[in-house]
C-alpha cells in the first residue's frame, strides 16, 4: 500500500493514502530521512492506524516523471497571445 506526502502543516506531516482514500497525519519528526512533499511510502495498516516502512524511491521517481511530462505537454500547448507587443 502507498502513502503519498502531501503537505506539512507545521511540525505535522499529511499523508495520503491513496487505495482507501484517507489522510494519515504524523508528526514531521518521525518520517524518514530525505521525505519531502511528493515522497511515496511504503505504508501498511496496523489496527487503526498506518505505519510507515520505508520511502518507495521507485514510486517517487516514476510520479515525478510523470508530472514533468505532463507539465512539458502543457506548455507545448500554450498559445501566444494573439495581441502585438
Amino acid at each position: 500500500m502507498f502513502g503519498i506526502l502531501d503537505r506539512f502543516e507545521d511540525q505535522l506531516a499529511v499523508i495520503l493514502i491513496e487505495s482507501v482514500e484517507e489522510e494519515h497525519i504524523v508528526d514531521k519528526a518521525i518520517l524518514p530521512e530525505g521525505s519531502d512533499v511528493g515522497t511515496v511510502f511504503d505504508v501498511e495498516k496496523m489496527e487503526e492506524t498506518y505505519s510507515i516502512l520505508s520511502i518507495n524511491v521507485e514510486e517517487t521517481e516514476n510520479r515525478k516523471q510523470r508530472a514533468q511530462q505532463a507539465l512539458h505537454a502543457l506548455h507545448k500547448k500554450k498559445k501566444r497571445s494573439k495581441f502585438k507587443r
